[in-house]
């Protein structure tokens, strides 16, 4: 049986039984070989699903999902992908994420490239389907031992994995993957982003002509920057809305280089989704204070502390949503 009916048969017995809870496919892509490990792949509500499909032409073969880990240890040039249905589910993985991927190379000086895709975005689907946990990573960052990114854009999600695919000193990689930021506009790049573009740990403001009019900027990651974008057009902010893509290693130089092009700016918000006790805050705080902390107020825009990531009410979350960024906004008028 050649390789493309091997795969054709392999997703008819996916469908047909949507209860088998990962599966790795084997193919080639960006000149690697690449692994991919998805849950429940059966109910087509992975990204990768489409890489899948467009994929069946090459040589790929259908494996178990338990040596993930493995593979990228056994083979330099694999670039393996696990990609979780919901970033919430990697609860479930939590000690191995402890025993290796956080700390095989301290211990064991072993070094792993695997690529965790954690979809995560608030979204009014509930406290089981809106956070990948992005702060009990940041809790366990330390010597360079992983990275963690949380994207706004596709070219920026192409080159960070290539740039992972291509380096030769690997780390782990963990990606807090868009999930409505798939079919938005914004999210969207030309085809030169691709072709002529790379990977930046730090966005600056897309939409503004005349830094020296910014007397303040917000900082946020991910999909709620975008949300930040469109407000502050709207009701035409002198605000700077600057995306921090990579969460660790901490970019200080790219941030304090596109900082340095606002030159009015004396207040500085970091701008997250996630509630003040949950999400990036309190690992980014002392970055922001120890090198702006002379020269700016440092505040937060979250949602208030809580023992669950998110509402289970799509009405509070849109209201929780569009109270957050407009308080953001207003924070740095001047006055308040």
């Amino acid at each position: 049986m050649n390789p493309l009916d091997i795969a054709h048969s392999a997703l008819a017995s996916l469908w047909a039984n949507k209860l088998r809870s990962g599966l790795t496919v084997l193919g080639i892509v960006i000149g690697v070989t690449a692994v991919i490990t998805l849950m429940s792949i059966g109910r087509g509500t992975t990204e990768q699903i489409t890489g899948i499909i467009q994929g069946l032409g090459t040589n790929l073969l259908f494996v178990q999902p338990e040596g993930e880990g493995q593979l990228t240890l056994g083979d330099a040039n694999a670039l393996v992908l696990w990609e979780a249905q919901f970033g919430d589910f990697v609860n479930g993985a939590q000690i191995i994420i402890d025993q290796f991927v956080m700390s095989a190379e301290d211990k064991w000086n072993q070094r792993s490239g695997l690529v965790m895709l954690l979809p995560h975005g608030f979204e009014g689907q509930g406290p089981e389907h809106s956070s990948g946990r992005i702060e009990r990573f940041l809790q366990s960052v330390a010597e360079n031992n992983i990275r963690v990114a949380n994207l706004s854009t596709a070219a920026q999600y192409f080159h960070l994995l290539r740039d992972q695919a291509k380096r030769s000193n690997r780390k782990p990689l963990v990606m807090f993957t868009p999930k409505s930021l798939l079919r938005h506009r914004d999210a969207r790049s030309p085809v030169g982003d691709l072709t002529d573009g790379w990977f930046s740990p730090v966005l600056s403001d897309p939409n503004h002509s005349d830094p020296r009019q910014v007397t303040g900027v917000v900082l946020a990651s991910g999909k709620i920057s975008h949300e930040a974008i469109a407000e502050r057009d709207r009701v035409n902010a002198p605000v700077a809305v600057v995306r921090v893509e990579q969460l660790y290693p901490w970019p200080a130089s790219a941030l304090a280089e596109t900082l340095g092009h606002f030159p009015q700016i004396d207040k500085i918000v970091w701008l997250q989704e996630e509630p003040q006790n949950m999400g990036p805050w309190n690992y980014v705080k002392g970055h922001l204070h120890e090198a702006f902390g002379d020269r700016c107020d440092i505040v937060r825009a979250s949602r208030n502390e809580s023992s669950s990531p998110a509402t289970g009410s799509a009405a509070v979350h849109a209201q929780e949503q569009s109270e957050l960024i407009n308080r953001a906004l207003a924070s740095l008028s001047h006055g308040n």
